[in-house]
């Protein structure tokens, strides 16, 4: 059994690259975009915007509850589960609104 959660069999089972991860995630986020929006190309996708976006998801799921979404993204430190947040607190509207035209300026 691994200890790892992702990993590949190249070379013996070892732990999956940080740059396949990034791969991946790029891969299918944008063929599932492409899908939805029709557009031909989506760029700016990553590991950690997808992890902000969860984050923003799962804090307002839960009544903005900063213990709960520490915990869910493995942090010791509630200012830093703080860094994640503060954007639902404010700004959230006008960052759905951003990515809303950027998205339908792309078809």
């Amino acid at each position: 059994m691994s200890p790892f959660l992702f990993v590949t069999n190249h070379g013996g089972i070892k732990k999956i690259s940080q740059r396949a991860i990034q791969n991946i995630v790029q891969k299918y986020t944008t063929a599932y975009l492409e899908q939805v929006t029709h557009a031909k190309s989506i760029k700016g996708l990553s590991p950690h915007k997808l992890r902000h976006s969860f984050s923003l998801v799962y804090y307002e799921k839960n009544n903005g509850d900063n213990k709960l979404l520490s915990d869910q993204l493995g942090h010791s430190n509630l200012n830093t589960t703080g860094l994640y947040v503060n954007m639902a607190d404010g700004t959230r509207a006008e960052a759905i609104e951003r990515v809303s035209e950027a998205l339908n300026n792309e078809e």
